[in-house]
């Protein structure tokens, strides 16, 4: 399995966080659009055998802040330590030198100029009568929250999407092209979720390091892993829907599903595989339907 680093860009407001199980969905929907149904299922089902893993896209050249142990912030001062908690991202450079990640290189970017801008602004709609035109009364109006993310005057915002897969450079390019085509995630009909193509380039991660941390949200699909892992994480809870034409046809729900969150980190020597976790099945009732459980990890040393 390669790493391969894919520079997007963002032209537009967001509604769907750009998280790595959402951009795998969109990306089995490329391939159903422009290359029937047909396409798709030999692909999900060359998958346990040739895994495809997208992690989050990340603002270009950070990536997630790992969780250490909890005791390594008693040498911060206290004031800080909250400034630090809300830190996300920090410069991708000490993953890639092998430097030590520790809570005093947190501290260096509390006050981070470079790091983007993100405002988050309630978008105020209609509920729709789907059956007989118009608008719900009873229900009235709600809230859907948009995501606006700047970096500076005269700047692009670009994010880094890592993808772990035996493919061809030019099939991988081919993919992403077809996931953003049609924009991304929710209200891309109006605007939203506007990304294009950059680039893509073959990448290599440190090989060595105690910890790994995921690049996005997995699962742990052997319950006696737990102990080796070592594992701090946060965890979250996803709801996920069907996409494209199929929300017209069938239930669009999948079942819920508990994520650890990226920036989770864990024993590094627990897996053998530059990924963390599996391909999620019978999550719906059509069982063509398949969902993200896995994500890429790249390892570090924790000072």
């Amino acid at each position: 399995m390669t790493i391969y680093k894919v520079i997007i860009e963002l032209k537009s407001r967001l509604v769907t966080p750009l998280m790595g199980d959402t951009i795998f969905g969109h990306v089995l929907w490329g391939i159903a659009r422009n290359e029937g149904d047909e396409a798709v299922t030999k692909f999900i089902n060359t998958l346990e055998q040739k895994p495809f893993v997208v992690s989050n896209a990340f603002p270009h050249n950070y990536l997630p802040k790992p969780i250490l142990i909890d005791n390594s912030y008693k040498e911060e001062d206290y004031s800080n330590i909250k400034k630090i908690k809300k830190i996300k991202y920090i410069p991708a450079e000490y993953f890639y030198k092998n430097e030590k990640i520790t809570t005093t290189l947190f501290s260096k970017y509390i006050n981070d100029e470079s790091m983007y801008k993100y405002e988050t602004l309630e978008h105020i709609k209609n509920t729709c009568d789907r059956i007989n035109g118009g608008t719900i009364e009873e229900t009235g109006l709600y809230g859907v929250e948009e995501i606006w993310i700047t970096a500076g005057e005269n700047k692009k915002v670009l994010f880094d999407i890592y993808i772990g897969t035996s493919l061809e450079l030019k099939d991988i390019e081919q993919y992403i092209t077809w996931s953003f085509e049609n924009g991304y995630g929710a209200d891309a009909s109006i605007g939203a979720g506007a990304i294009t193509f950059i680039t893509i380039e073959a990448v290599q991660f440190p090989e060595n390091g105690t910890r790994a941390m995921a690049l996005g949200p997995f699962v742990v699909p052997e319950p006696h892993l737990y102990e080796k892992l070592d594992l701090r994480a946060n965890t979250i809870v996803k709801r996920g829907k069907v996409g494209d034409i199929y929300t017209h046809h069938i239930n669009p729900f999948k079942k819920p599903i508990l994520f650890y969150a990226e920036g989770s980190t864990f024993n590094a020597d627990a897996i053998n595989k530059p990924y963390i976790g599996s391909l999620l099945r019978n999550i719906h009732k059509d069982d063509r339907i398949v969902h993200q459980g896995w994500a890429p990890v790249i390892r570090f040393n924790e000072g």
